[in-house]
């Protein structure tokens, strides 16, 4: 009916021959007020920006087809780097590359003017490529975006692309090259002043460090962030970092404190409306359940996560949750449902060349095997994500590191010492497709 009533109102306008200036000064003060809201979108009072850009975003849909139709090629390029961080913070994250190819295919390469825009253009298509997890495509436009700011006093601009590289590379499984770059991006933010980004690379320095395995050092980092936040009051770092706290609270035992720190989190998370980090906390809280042995609270919070994830085509997020889900399908001994999930967490995963994911599935696929006393079968799997790991640098999460151990005691139970190793061995030889196609099979076997 909106629509309809829309098009009416341009219809009248065209008959009265304003419609054309009508039209220009709409896009002239939306192209204001997305230029506005630019820099507030990355400081303490983001959040109001961003709700407001999100109520007016058909009238700024409406504003960047005018001015693409009408050849406007630096204004709607400009309106294109001013709504960037609208779009990745609001997980449009495909109509956002959408615009910015179109921006960035439109705009020559020639006068300084259009070199600046055009590195912002890059900047922003880094950024929403990583949404995408399209993170080699997303590297190859940052470090374009590098190449042509060669020279000039942009230091802000390089702290943003370094954010940037650091998740691109994290995405491409490069934990330690991830953390190179967002140190650098901390210490940038920190040279300029930005104190708000500096906090928000400060946590997520945190989260890398427990991924390459200093939970010391996360948890230092997560406090450190934690206050910084607060004190800056910024609400959604602060909501981070209660969750990474109650995380790592979790992996040491302490679960009264984890369901404290990630149930504050969450609530925090659900104030400031981001659907990743929502999802995130449900994701953690889901994972305190499970080792508590609720199952039926864990796969409440894993559903509604998967939901999240894939309502902002976050797809290798919902394969983890589909693997989580999986694996409370196995506890159940639900198996014919297990398979399923599992079969459609690996099926995203390949998709994606997501490496950490097909080991994660791959393992899972191994305790279906072990759930019917397939246990040769389980142990090739488990021998195959070994090697998987081993040659991309692939971790084993810590919150599994004990279903891990559990998984290869029962196999040595049935096959023996000698014969577990044989089997790991037989395993870790397969190639990749070799290994997917067994898991195939595994899933299929469980699922008849």
């Amino acid at each position: 009916m909106l629509e309809t009533i829309r098009e009416y109102a341009l219809e009248l306008l065209a008959a009265s021959g304003e419609g054309e200036a009508a039209r220009e000064a709409h896009a002239t003060y939306f192209l204001d007020l997305a230029e506005l809201a630019a820099p507030e979108l990355r400081g303490p009072h983001y959040a109001a920006w961003q709700a407001q850009l999100l109520a007016e975003h058909d009238n700024l849909r409406a504003a960047l087809s005018w001015l693409a139709e009408h050849g406007d090629h630096e204004r709607f390029a400009r309106l294109c780097v001013g709504l960037w961080r609208f779009w990745w913070s609001a997980s449009f994250w495909q109509e956002g590359r959408q615009w910015l190819d179109r921006a960035l295919g439109m705009l020559p390469e020639k006068e300084s003017v259009e070199v600046i825009l055009q590195t912002q253009l890059l900047l922003g298509a880094g950024w929403l490529w990583v949404g995408t997890s399209d993170f080699a495509g997303a590297e190859q436009l940052l470090n374009h975006s590098r190449i042509l700011i060669d020279g000039a006093a942009n230091p802000q601009h390089e702290a943003d692309t370094y954010f940037a590289l650091a998740r691109a590379a994290y995405g491409q499984s490069n934990a330690v090259q991830a953390y190179e770059y967002m140190h650098a991006a901390f210490n940038a933010y920190r040279a300029v002043g930005d104190h708000y980004n500096a906090v928000e690379t400060a946590e997520e320095l945190g989260y890398l460090r427990y991924h390459l395995g200093d939970l010391t050092g996360a948890r230092e980092t997560g406090e450190e962030a934690l206050a910084l936040a607060r004190a800056l009051g910024h609400r959604r770092v602060a909501a981070n970092a209660l969750a990474q706290l109650g995380h790592l609270a979790m992996l040491r035992g302490e679960h009264a404190l984890a369901e404290e720190l990630l149930t504050e989190g969450l609530m925090v998370q659900r104030q400031v409306g981001d659907a990743h980090a929502i999802s995130s906390g449900l994701n953690s809280l889901g994972e305190l359940a499970s080792q508590q042995g609720n199952y039926a609270q864990a796969e409440t919070y894993w559903a509604e996560a998967l939901e999240l994830r894939q309502s902002i085509g976050d797809r290798r997020g919902a394969s983890a949750m589909l693997l989580n889900l999986a694996g409370v399908a196995i506890a159940y001994g639900a198996h014919a449902q297990a398979a399923a999930r599992c079969q459609e967490g690996l099926a995203l995963a390949r998709d994606l060349a997501y490496l950490q994911g097909i080991a994660d599935g791959l393992f899972t696929a191994a305790m279906l095997s072990a759930a019917t006393n397939r246990y040769a079968e389980s142990a090739h799997l488990l021998g195959a994500a070994a090697n998987l790991r081993e040659t991309y640098q692939l971790i084993i999460w810590p919150e599994h590191e004990d279903a891990h151990i559990q998984l290869l005691d029962s196999i040595r139970v049935s096959l023996g010492e000698d014969g577990l190793a044989a089997a790991l061995a037989i395993g870790a030889e397969l190639t990749l497709e070799a290994a997917l196609a067994l898991t195939r099979v595994a899933v299929l076997q469980d699922g008849s």
